[in-house]
């Protein structure tokens, strides 16, 4: 199941290639790169058997190269505010060797809060791959408990502020969170959180344009058409994998999937709420928690949820937060609560591709998997 993350990463770079091309008429889309550098400390201190990790500072730099959004697709980018968006390679390295100094490929994107005419105050969200840590191993690398796999998801939230310094430098200074986990796919998997402050250097240009100078976009807002506030439903199927948390290192990964039902009502251009329906299937339950169930039927390795959501969207792509309270006790293990994040890409303007991570007992990732929707439109 790692390899989901990869293959939207790479559907990702696909839809961002079909955007930096030139406008219609004069205009071009005005891209950068990037040199970012990072520097923290762990967000969360809970492992104690990598002690010279969690104790010290870490360092990375960034590598990027992106675009300013430059009013093409002008409802999207004056939404937002005309954000950058693009492409990165991140590098890290740790006070010692336990987790390695791993590496990610990443999306951003990074609307503004505030923008004047020198200074932009902006968050930014990242997702993407990570590879290169040293996995836990109960032989050769059996202190380090937090990470059981080589390749695993990479997030970044961060806010800053950037300075325009001439027509084509600006700097950067904010700080950032960033996580790095395998959605329980192989155990342990604790999770890398850190909290740091980053700066940077960006260089702005564009493809050459004939008898003229570089000039950054104009971003000039127009009339947006009138906001119609309509009622959705939507269907998906999930099929992923997870192991169990007595299954550590070699254990066996078990088929989990989920079907949801949700109503969601369009309250603002980029925003829904809803409420919906959740049934879980996990393969997992004949074996833990232990003594697991002995000639289960399907019936036996069900349960069912009920979810609050809200649904944020960003061009083709739909980030959603569910918050939800299982309908059954057959899985106290689990908690009362659960939460489950998915982006989606939409191929089409009703069918769309979901990578889904649920959680346990809160915030404990429980499995991953991807699915297709479908979305009906309700007059």
């Amino acid at each position: 199941m790692r390899y989901i993350i990869i293959i939207l990463f790479f559907l990702s770079i696909n839809v961002f290639s079909q955007n930096t091309g030139k406008s219609s008429g004069n205009r071009t889309n005005q891209k950068f790169v990037e040199l970012k550098y990072h520097y923290g400390k762990f967000a969360r201190k809970t492992v104690h058997d990598v002690t010279s990790i969690v104790e010290n500072p870490y360092s990375a730099i960034n590598i990027r190269f992106g675009l300013q959004s430059s009013g093409i697709k002008h409802k999207w980018d004056q939404i937002y505010g005309f954000p950058i968006y693009g492409l990165g390679l991140y590098k890290i390295w740790f006070h010692s060797s336990e987790l390695g100094s791993p590496q990610a490929l990443y999306i951003f994107f990074r609307p503004p809060i505030i923008r004047g005419k020198k200074l932009t105050w902006d968050f930014e969200m990242a997702t993407g791959i990570a590879f290169g840590f040293n996995k836990y191993n109960p032989s050769t690398n059996k202190e380090q408990k937090v990470i059981g796999s080589n390749i695993n998801s990479y997030i970044n939230l961060g806010t800053g502020l950037k300075y325009k310094v001439n027509n084509r430098w600006d700097i950067t200074l904010g700080l950032d969170l960033t996580h790095f986990s395998n959605g329980a796919v192989r155990t342990p998997n604790i999770g890398v959180n850190l909290f740091g402050l980053s700066s940077s250097i960006m260089y702005n240009f564009n493809k050459k344009v004939k008898d003229t100078a570089f000039k950054r976009n104009n971003l000039e807002p127009k009339e947006l058409p009138k906001l119609k506030r309509n009622s959705y439903l939507q269907a998906v199927a999930i099929a992923g994998g997870k192991t169990t948390t007595n299954s550590i290192y070699d254990g066996a990964t078990y088929f989990a999937g989920s079907i949801s039902l949700d109503y969601a009502y369009k309250y603002c251009r980029i925003g829904k709420i809803g409420i919906g329906l959740d049934g879980f299937y996990e393969s997992s339950l004949r074996h833990f928690p232990e003594p697991g169930i002995k000639d289960a039927t399907f019936s036996d390795l069900s349960y069912s949820g009920i979810h609050l959501a809200h649904h944020l969207t960003i061009y083709n792509f739909r980030l959603m937060l569910q918050y939800g309270t299982y309908l059954t006790d057959k899985v106290d293990h689990k908690g009362k609560y659960y939460m489950v994040v998915t982006l989606d890409y939409y191929f089409t303007k009703n069918i769309f591709l979901s990578y889904h991570l649920k959680t346990r007992n809160g915030s404990i990732a429980d499995f991953i998997g991807v699915g297709l929707g479908y979305n009906f439109k309700l007059n």
